[in-house]
């Protein structure tokens, strides 16, 4: 008989040992809490609440859409206190919205608080998580985002932008193509005293030799002349040019000086309008 009540105090005691275990378990399963960092994702159903170091955070719930207010599709509420101060806060799911994000102000600072699509990670956040941002970190998010949309403008603006450069590089450089024209035209006439008055050189043996080099490599098959481009400063200017023939294409660079108040031509070059002869316009320009 001693033997059974021995035995049975101690079953009553293992129990008692078991229902203490599964009411601390019970006790374990209610809300938990996190610590949340700024800038980094935190889910917000899992946990009754999320110690960041300004506040608190925890999601109260998800309304439907309003009859008042039929762009907003649903609206989340969050509360967040320090202990002292309870405040609550909303993001608005609706058609009108520019940016992931809403900011809100908690005892005179400025945070914000992403959900769905986050603009500052460029990414999709999964539904229950949220990002809490401080105003240092929006700040820098509106800095490096207004820098990627102004070299985006750039970029798309640089094409246009070179282009008007290089029309009015060319309006300038109208007269001085029209004075090679006239020098073209004057060695395709072979009217080399002519030729002489359209170039630089002031001693008369030099100038000589210059019209018999020019008119030793003249092509008198060249027409359709084209002027492409220039660069041009008070006492010299460069010419790129272009010009075709019956069997080929050729690019031409021109090199004019301003002598004694006028335009003169100091030297040209022309090559076929090829890989070689394009290397060489770059250069030239």
């Amino acid at each position: 008989m001693k033997l059974y009540l021995k035995r049975w105090r101690c079953s009553r005691s293992i129990v008692g040992f078991f229902v203490m275990l599964v009411l601390t378990a019970c006790g374990d399963s209610g809300p938990k809490s996190t610590t949340g960092a700024y800038g980094e994702s935190a889910n917000y159903i899992e946990y009754a609440s999320i110690n960041y170091p300004a506040f608190s955070l925890r999601f109260i719930e998800k309304r439907g859409p309003e009859s008042n207010a039929p762009e907003v599709t649903a609206t989340y509420l969050f509360q967040i206190a320090d202990g002292t101060t309870t405040q609550q806060i909303e993001w608005h799911d609706a058609s009108y919205r520019m940016g992931s994000y809403e900011p809100f102000l908690y005892k005179g600072q400025k945070f914000v608080l992403d959900l769905k699509y986050s603009d500052f990670l460029d990414k999709k956040l999964p539904d229950g998580e949220l990002v809490i941002w401080t105003q240092p970190q929006y700040e820098q998010f509106k800095h490096n985002k207004s820098q990627v949309w102004d070299d985006k403008i750039r970029k798309l603006s640089e094409p246009a932008v070179k282009f008007n450069q290089q029309q009015q590089r060319k309006k300038t450089a109208a007269p001085l193509f029209e004075i090679y024209k006239e020098y073209r035209q004057a060695l395709d006439m072979s009217e080399l005293d002519n030729v002489a008055s359209f170039l630089s050189e002031e001693n008369p043996q030099d100038l000589v030799k210059q019209v018999d080099t020019l008119y030793s490599h003249h092509n008198p098959g060249l027409h359709t002349l084209n002027l492409h481009d220039a660069a041009i400063t008070d006492k010299s200017a460069k010419l790129h040019l272009s010009a075709t023939s019956v069997k080929d294409d050729y690019l031409i660079g021109v090199i004019f000086i301003r002598h004694k108040g006028q335009w003169k031509i100091a030297d040209e070059k022309v090559m076929p309008d090829n890989a070689d002869g394009k290397e060489w316009i770059k250069r030239f320009m």
